[in-house]
């Protein structure tokens, strides 16, 4: 990937320190020669070491109740259930999801099958497509609290696959020791990490064992961050920075910035993002409405716009969207 920054008189360079400068607001994707039509185009994406998902759109733990964590599987992205009930509760939410999800296969087959974000290779073989769901993550949150192990062991008898690490600054030894402690008591669990946003602190993560890290200020987080405490980032650099310290340990990160742009989503997945968390923008626009009808077009809107983004620099898929990419700073 190359970044590219326009100084003052104009001037076009390769950029390597100077990356530390880019956000969402002082850059543009650079549009390039493509011989990519948009049915060429698949958003497969890998979600953590293990699992995949078909759209690359998250909806993490804040409020994302049963029936939103329903949804977002319908819709074939991921939404993670939300910790803030007790372990009974959120262990039988788990249970009923995990039953919704089974007792639905056959429907999401055929979704699958006609989904046009899919890999042909996916779709052509049955027993492919039915490998690729089994591989779905079903994902639920915890908090850091005395319980978290009873809590992770309940949600995984329960169906559970992938437990969130829900904390505001991820770069934090309570959590690497959190890690650590999943991995060993529940080996077939895997755990997501974070938000952090220094290469030092993925490194720190990778090395805990995390099987993907959230990169960014956290959902609905940036401006009180910044106003409360000073606390910000420039949200392209440091997805840059930091995908390619996970890379080196191939743990996918996910961007955590809060926004309901979807031009920062496509930019944040350029910059390095596997997947994005896209709580304001799938939430503002599935308000006062059907959730199931608005939910769907919602996701049907994005990934076109997704798609697009692909396309102007060339790209098939995600993989080749991080390789592809490049930026421009605007003044």
């Amino acid at each position: 990937m190359y970044l590219i920054m326009e100084l003052w008189p104009p001037l076009s360079v390769e950029v390597n320190g100077v990356s530390k400068l880019l956000s969402f607001n002082n850059s543009s994707i650079v549009s390039k020669f493509s011989k990519i039509d948009l049915s060429d185009i698949n958003l497969i994406t890998q979600f953590t070491k293990k699992t995949k998902i078909a759209i690359p759109f998250v909806l993490s733990q804040h409020n994302t109740d049963l029936k939103m964590a329903k949804k977002m599987s319908d819709c074939l992205g991921v939404g993670v259930l939300n910790s803030n009930m007790s372990i009974e509760k959120q262990s039988h939410q788990m249970k009923l999801l995990y039953h919704s999800w089974h007792d639905n296969k056959s429907l999401y087959i055929y979704e699958l099958q006609k989904n046009d974000n899919i890999k042909d290779e996916i779709k052509k073989d049955l027993d492919d497509t039915i490998n690729f769901l089994n591989k779905l993550p079903k994902c639920a949150s915890i908090k850091l609290s005395d319980d978290f192990i009873e809590r992770s062991a309940e949600l995984y008898r329960n169906g559970c696959n992938v437990i969130f690490i829900d904390s505001p600054h991820g770069y934090n030894k309570l959590v690497g020791d959190a890690v650590e402690k999943i991995k060993k008591e529940l080996s077939r669990v895997e755990v997501i990490a974070g938000s952090v946003n220094t290469e030092e602190a993925v490194r720190y993560l990778c090395e805990s064992g995390a099987d993907a890290i959230t990169i960014g200020c956290g959902s609905g987080y940036k401006h009180q961050k910044a106003n409360r405490t000073g606390y910000d980032v420039p949200e392209i650099s440091t997805i840059i920075n930091c995908a390619n310290v996970a890379d080196t340990f191939n743990v996918p990160v996910i961007g955590y910035v809060d926004t309901n742009n979807i031009g920062d989503v496509c930019k944040g997945l350029g910059a390095g993002a596997d997947s994005f968390i896209m709580d304001s923008y799938i939430k503002n626009n599935t308000k006062n409405s059907s959730i199931k009808i608005d939910l769907q077009a919602t996701i049907n809107d994005i990934s076109e716009s997704l798609k697009s983004s692909l396309m102007f620099v060339g790209a098939k898929n995600i993989e080749e969207f991080h390789s592809k990419i490049d930026f421009i700073k605007k003044y």
